[in-house]
């Protein structure tokens, strides 16, 4: 049987953390499997949660900035380059503590350069693979973004960007739905959105604006689905969107899992 792993992605701020601490909290409370979560942010300061192991047992960006004289962000990516070359061995000591059926969800930086056009994510998933891991990708975007045109596109491309560099199953989620007081459609209104863009905007960008949408349109990046983490079954909601990508608990007995209120009626 495979191991699983989600690759929590998106800008900084985007609520990757609490995401992944709510997964972890979601397995428990079903009572059947763990999610175990894996630092993989360098930069890190303080973890909300327990790592079953952490990056920064092996390196860390402050150690990068300090003996290559480097500012943070290039420290960041030089960390990861780093991991996935020399530090490789040491990563797949720590993949083969896990067994078949393990869940894992990796809580990764915030550096969007990792998701366009550095190789050091691109290598991870292909590490993962050939320790056996079926991997989705999970792609966090601040819902705030979809009350402004230009941020939401922003945001879409960089999410497609990662989608085409992994090439992973892929899911889109609008985080801190919670603090929201209307909820968004499933599928946006791209072309809508675009049209909106050119009310400010010149028209010679009008163009421009029509071809990011088509391409938007043909990868069907246009569908995310709503994080609120004060409302279980918007979690359970994009946990199991998740798990359905990857086909997790295919292979388990033909059985679903189950939610945490079936947990608790049987008890």
């Amino acid at each position: 049987m495979p191991k699983y792993a989600q690759l929590v992605m998106g800008p900084a701020g985007a609520g990757k953390s609490t995401y992944c601490a709510h997964v972890q909290e979601y397995f428990e409370a079903q009572g059947r499997a763990t999610a175990h979560i894996i630092n993989f942010d360098p930069s890190a300061d303080t973890l909300r949660y327990e790592p079953a192991f952490d990056i920064r047992e092996c390196i860390s960006t402050e150690e990068v900035v300090e003996a290559d004289e480097l500012g943070p962000n290039a420290g960041l990516v030089q960390a990861m380059e780093y991991l996935v070359e020399d530090g490789r061995d040491w990563l797949e000591d720590k993949l083969t503590e896990f067994s078949d059926d393990d869940y894992v969800v990796f809580d990764c930086p915030g550096q969007i350069e990792l998701y366009s056009h550095v190789s050091a994510m691109r290598v991870l998933v292909d590490i993962l693979r050939r320790n056996d891991f079926a991997v989705c990708g999970v792609y966090a975007i601040d819902c705030m973004f979809a009350t402004d045109a230009s941020k939401l596109i922003a945001g879409m491309l960089s999410a497609l960007s990662a989608m085409a560099l992994l090439e992973i199953p892929h899911v889109n989620v609008l985080t801190k739905c919670d603090l929201m007081k209307t909820r968004f459609s499933d599928d946006l209104d791209v072309y809508g959105i675009i049209h909106s863009l050119a009310d400010g905007m010149d028209h010679r960008y009008r163009g421009l604006n029509e071809a990011f949408g088509k391409v938007l349109e043909e990868f069907s990046l246009v569908s995310f689905v709503e994080l609120d983490i004060s409302d279980e079954e918007s979690v359970e909601h994009v946990i199991m969107t998740v798990n359905n990508s990857m086909h997790y608990g295919d292979d388990l007995e033909g059985q679903s899992p189950r939610s945490p209120r079936e947990v608790e009626k049987d008890d």
